[in-house]
């Protein structure tokens, strides 16, 4: 969607006005629309462990947990005890978002 914005006061030629395309601006309320609808529903979503895409939460959080994790590990590796660490990773996990649920939260 174009429309035209004044460049002068009581503009009234096309040399006096100025062209403007609205599709961002469009996309940006919906967007903030729906952002604020699934807001009140990611606590439902959204695990205490997720820290991607969440608000005021950082994926840098997961790296230093990590790093502390192998931090430790090499502190206890010198004792009797035998100490191991395991990373998973789901592949495809966007494929197993619940996209009906998300649907119906968005309806609500």
């Amino acid at each position: 969607m174009i429309t035209l914005i004044p460049k002068t006061p009581n503009a009234e030629t096309m040399k006096q006005m100025r062209p403007i395309g609205l599709c961002q601006v469009f996309y940006k309320i919906i967007a903030k629309i729906l952002a604020d609808r699934l807001s009140r529903f990611l606590p439902l979503i959204v695990g205490p462990n997720q820290n991607v895409f969440v608000k005021d939460r950082s994926i840098t959080d997961n790296i230093l947990i990590g790093q502390e994790v192998m931090q430790f590990l090499k502190t206890k590796t010198q004792g009797k005890e035998k100490w191991m660490a395991l990373k998973l990773d789901m592949e495809k996990s966007y494929d197993r978002f619940e996209w009906l649920s998300c649907l119906s939260y968005l309806k609500a």
